[in-house]
């Protein structure tokens, strides 16, 4: 068995069966977010058959939320299942945009663990949610908002806005390279030492 299977295996014991994607209504919170592609759209682009189209609807895989190739390992913690048709979705987005999706997927996974939704056959019964909003970008605020609720607003999102612009992979592969050099400045001071 290999072990996308076998994580995919334990995913679905510790969080319910189906794709998470559905589950935690994903493809509607991305379709609220200016500038992300829709995945209605991304399925047209497809221009599968009907047939093909409904056997990626519906065929389960896991999906590492820290990338294999970023050293993601391949664990409960580290995944969520999508059905094979979302799952290429996010693939296809670009990396800061797919690390929303993702924080989507940690969050609905820790309302789980808090007790907060329990996954049942016939669907996920949901209490109050412990987990802040996710804010990914400021959102727009119409004109005809008070000035008093546009400061309330502001610091609604400053709250949860994003330092910087660097996604959390683009952080570890920076922190990575950086670790690296120092690493080579350590090994020419001691083959400086040496001679």
């Amino acid at each position: 068995m290999s072990s996308n299977k076998k994580a995919r295996k334990e995913v679905e014991k510790a969080y319910g069966e189906g794709c998470m994607f559905e589950r935690a209504s994903i493809e509607k919170r991305l379709n609220q977010i200016k500038g992300i592609e829709k995945y209605e759209d991304y399925k047209k682009s497809l221009n599968y058959k009907e047939s093909t189209r409904k056997k990626l609807e519906s065929n389960l895989t896991y999906h590492h939320l820290i990338h294999k190739e970023d050293d993601g390992p391949t664990t409960v913690e580290n995944g969520g299942n999508l059905h094979e048709l979302p799952h290429r979705y996010l693939h296809n987005l670009p990396r800061d945009q797919e690390e929303i999706a993702n924080e989507m997927i940690r969050q609905y996974k820790y309302n789980i663990d808090a007790g907060v939704i329990v996954p049942t056959p016939e669907g996920d019964l949901m209490g109050e949610s412990k987990v802040k909003p996710f804010v990914p970008y400021p959102i727009e605020i119409p004109d005809e908002v008070t000035p008093k609720e546009k400061t309330a607003h502001k610091k609604f999102v400053d709250q949860y806005k994003v330092q910087s612009n660097e996604t959390s992979v683009q952080k570890r592969r920076r922190e990575r390279r950086k670790a690296k050099q120092a690493d080579k400045e350590v090994l020419k001071e001691i083959n400086n030492y040496a001679r």
